[in-house]
């Protein structure tokens, strides 16, 4: 099968209202959910947000920890909660299947004196790792 990979840009909205995002997300799914019907092996991954609470000393770009949850719980809704429906195996209802990254985000920039909104080199290793396996899993 292809895989296509796409990832948040909820934390560029902030700015805007949060129906912004949330017609990008829908709008997103409904071409998925077209494009499946000409290509029904394709993956459609959406990997979730890196979650950074923020220092105010340290950062300039922080946001309260609310707007990642927010975010992360407005994309279960409209791709499906991998972890409380069967995501995997009903591709009809849930074309796009979601790659959580914010419980081990949250906890690494909960830990840590952040000096970026990024997660730092050992996280991003981590989450590539993962992400390998979460595509395994799926295929």
């Amino acid at each position: 099968p292809k895989y296509i990979v796409f990832f948040s840009h909820g934390m560029h909205l902030l700015g805007s209202h949060p129906i912004v995002l949330y017609n990008r997300l829908i709008a997103l799914r409904n071409i998925i959910t077209q494009f499946k019907k000409q290509s029904p092996k394709t993956l459609f991954i959406y990997r979730g947000i890196n979650y950074a609470r923020g220092n105010f000393n340290n950062l300039y770009a922080v946001s309260p920890n609310i707007f990642s949850y927010f975010m992360r719980e407005m994309t279960f809704k409209i791709f499906g909660n991998p972890y409380l429906e069967d995501t995997k195996n009903d591709d009809e209802r849930y074309p796009v299947k979601i790659f959580d990254t914010f419980g081990s985000s949250f906890s690494a920039f909960d830990t840590m004196s952040a000096g970026n909104v990024h997660p730092p080199g050992a996280l991003r290793t981590g989450i590539e790792h993962t992400f390998v396996s979460f595509v395994d899993y799926l295929s």
